[in-house]
């Protein structure tokens, strides 16, 4: 179950962010369908998900019921089956939120962040590799860049909030490498970011590291 839970872990951080339209049926993936089967099997169960307040899933039958009556009534203005799925994406994200539970009853955390952090990796190389221009005044433009780099600033948060107070090496490099990747997204937002989580990353150091980067800091400069 180990494996099976890092697979799903893995190609659900993974999503849609992929330059392969092939992959894609009516908005989802095939390891979202795999996701989806799956969460309604654990809910069948009767497993449900902790924490979750009667106040949210009430909140959520009002927005599917709200979503579904606006279809309808908009039928004679245009209709398409991509309609329903939208409105559906709020129980594909309880699922989603049950799925993750599993995972992360299964995997230590290593390997969460591994998983988050090879996925965002992986998502850059193809991008990178299949370039919506592959010269923009010296520089390539990767596939869709702003997706791709708030893609990779989601997976530097995801490690910092699934990580201790003072970081570790393994999450700081991780955090970093990402960090480095989305910077090549020329995403003007992405660079916004970029320069709020580094002071983050420097001041959850150990004492140790902190002074290791003034010393680095001091030899470049």
């Amino acid at each position: 179950m180990k494996l099976f839970s890092f697979a799903l872990l893995f190609s659900l951080l993974i999503g849609r962010n992929l330059p392969f339209d092939q992959l894609i049926f009516f908005g989802l993936g095939p390891w979202d369908l795999v996701a989806s089967f799956f969460g309604i099997i654990l809910f069948a169960k009767g497993v449900s998900i902790k924490g979750l307040s009667k106040r949210v899933t009430y909140l959520t039958i009002l927005f599917l019921i709200v979503g579904m009556v606006g279809i309808v009534a908009n039928v004679r203005f245009g209709f398409a089956l991509t309609d329903v799925f939208e409105v559906l994406r709020v129980l594909y994200g309880l699922v989603l939120i049950r799925v993750g539970a599993y995972c992360a009853h299964y995997l230590s955390e290593t390997n969460i962040k591994n998983a988050i952090f090879f996925s965002g990796a992986l998502v850059f190389y193809f991008a990178y590799t299949n370039p919506m221009n592959p010269d923009v005044l010296g520089f390539v433009q990767i596939w869709n860049p702003n997706v791709i780099g708030n893609m990779l600033i989601f997976h530097t948060l995801l490690l910092l909030i699934i990580s201790k107070k003072k970081l570790d090496i393994l999450t700081t490099m991780y955090c970093v490498i990402l960090l480095f990747f989305a910077f090549f997204t020329y995403s003007k937002a992405t660079w916004i970011l970029i320069v709020l989580i580094i002071p983050y990353l420097v001041l959850n150091q150990s004492l140790k590291v902190k002074y290791g980067l003034l010393g680095l800091l001091f030899l470049v400069s």
